[in-house]
């Protein structure tokens, strides 16, 4: 299975972001794009994923996503049914994942497709903020972490 479809690059990875709570998405895609990559994209829902990655042209190095998204824009509750088919739906088409999840992850990485094809991180919610300190920017701390462990594995220097 190709976990890591990206060409070896030095380029930022272009992410696609999937969380449903409208303010989280749109703080974290800002960060995101202002950081990593200005094609970057943040999305609420499992149906808006499924339509970008299909119809769009737009194909993400990596996709993180909360594992309880929206499945339409419309709805109003999230749904783990949602996340673990916008999970299958990254894994049939290469991509990497990491899932951002506050509780779940023990139980859903006994479960398929989690267990037969792992994300490449799971991150715990709430997801934090690294002050700047030294004039070092500041920035979400596990999303950086976990960004930076993909490129290592994108680009051959895990060990």
């Amino acid at each position: 299975m190709a976990r890591t479809t990206a060409a070896k690059t030095s380029e930022k990875p272009k992410i696609l972001y999937v969380e449903d709570d409208p303010d989280t998405l749109e703080v974290i895609s800002d960060y995101i794009r202002a950081k990593w990559s200005p094609e970057s994209q943040g999305i609420r829902s499992y149906e808006a994923a499924r339509r970008l990655l299909r119809r769009s042209g737009f194909r993400p190095d990596l996709v993180i996503h909360d594992c309880s998204p929206l499945f339409t824009e419309s709805d109003e509750i999230d749904s783990e049914a949602a996340g673990d088919a916008l999970y299958s739906l990254c894994v049939e088409q290469g991509l990497p994942v990491v899932v951002v999840s506050g509780s779940v992850r023990e139980e859903k990485l006994k479960e398929e497709p989690y267990r037969e094809n792992p994300p490449i991180d799971w991150l715990d919610k709430p997801l934090t903020w690294r002050s700047s300190t030294d004039g070092v920017e500041g920035g979400w701390q596990q999303i950086d972490q976990a960004v930076e462990r993909f490129l290592e594995v994108r680009n051959g220097d895990s060990s």
